[in-house]
């Protein structure tokens, strides 16, 4: 399945689902419209029921509608306001009128009270609330909105973890097949350094020697993206060293590096050749960053149980809204390359080594600091 098909079911499952949520409150207003139209009717028969019985004399039916009503809450008032009556309420044993009241208050705000005219000059009104069914329904879009809203949110992670194994495929897939390709020329290399070991200075073949081996060393760890790297006991100074004197002899002698240890546990669980590519990775960017003239710095330090690593350099710095995108699949800021090494960074520390990888600080003009922490 590719992004875009995982897109477009996205975006139909969430236009459906808004739909239903749509359809079901308008369709469920207008029954709960029709619903309170019924009890409001069935009140005015109440009513009417009452002033019959009240006002000229027993009826078997005026009766029968009056017992029929099982499900409506009503009170009965007089003029002064106290309670004649009332039916499908339990108030408290205390405090009676008190709670009457409020009730009044409170379904007055509803209803508009029903007058029930006994004789000329008795007047009662008679105060309804919602049914319990109606209570119910009312609330029940609510609740289906929120059912709705849980499945997508669930549905929505599901397509994430789908796409971060389709990410997943295309890095393991891409980094064997780049694996792969770098091993023919590695080989044809190292053939031409043994023909030319008897007609140039030894020298120069050494170093040629050490850049055929630093690419092999590339793309072994390439051929193993996707699998779980084996964890060592090192120390960390030992590693930042062996990627200074790598980088040394392969940048401009205008950039100084400089190594700060204040680090009183050095040891940490690592896959040294990875760490290794990280710290170049940084390394190189800073380079560029500095535009091949600058400090690069690289301190050492303990901090809550982790062992710290952070890459300063004096180059043009970023904005602070930069500090995440630089570390997504394909953003880049150069012309060349695709935008990768960041984001396989960060992926080596945070899951092969269960770290942290981030930009501490930037300032454009004046340089950046990244930050990895280890446990």
């Amino acid at each position: 399945m590719s992004f875009k098909q995982i897109g477009w079911k996205r975006l139909i499952i969430v236009v459906s689902a808004l739909t239903i949520i749509v359809t079901s409150l308008l369709f469920t207003n207008n029954v709960a419209e029709n619903i309170a139209e019924a009890e409001k009717q069935k009140m005015q028969i109440w009513a009417e029921a009452t002033e019959q019985l009240l006002g000229e004399g027993y009826s078997d039916l005026a009766f029968f509608i009056i017992e029929q009503n099982n499900s409506i809450p009503v009170i009965v008032v007089d003029k002064e306001g106290n309670v004649i009556t009332y039916r499908n309420i339990e108030p408290p044993k205390v405090d009676r009128e008190k709670f009457f009241e409020k009730e009044v208050q409170r379904i007055s705000k509803l209803h508009e009270p029903i007058v029930i005219e006994i004789g000329q000059e008795e007047v009662q009104y008679l105060y309804y609330d919602n049914s319990l069914i109606l209570k119910y329904l009312k609330y029940y879009p609510i609740l289906q909105g929120v059912l709705i809203i849980m499945f997508l949110t669930l549905l929505i992670w599901a397509f994430r973890v789908e796409k971060k194994r389709e990410e997943e495929k295309v890095w393991v897939g891409l980094s064997k097949e780049t694996a792969h390709q770098l091993g023919t020329p590695i080989s044809s290399l190292a053939a031409w350094q043994e023909i030319l070991k008897a007609t140039v200075p030894s020298q120069t073949v050494e170093e040629m020697g050490k850049d055929v081996d630093r690419l092999k060393t590339i793309a072994e760890r390439f051929s193993k993206v996707g699998s779980a790297p084996k964890l060592e006991m090192r120390d960390i100074r030992e590693v930042v060293e062996a990627s200074v004197r790598y980088m040394k002899g392969r940048t401009s002698q205008r950039v100084v590096y400089e190594i700060n240890d204040n680090a009183e546990t050095r040891e940490v669980m690592i896959s040294e050749p990875l760490i290794q590519w990280v710290l170049e990775n940084l390394s190189k960017n800073a380079v560029d960053a500095m535009e091949g003239e600058g400090r690069l710095t690289f301190n050492i330090l303990n901090e809550d149980g982790k062992v710290v690593v952070e890459v300063s350099d004096t180059g043009k710095g970023m904005e602070k809204k930069m500090y995440k995108r630089i570390f997504e699949p394909g953003f880049t800021t150069k012309k060349r390359g695709w935008g990768l090494g960041l984001s396989l960074a960060k992926r080596i520390v945070t899951e092969y080594h269960k770290g942290r990888i981030f930009v501490k600080q930037s300032e454009v003009g004046r340089g950046t600091t990244f930050r990895i922490e280890l446990r």
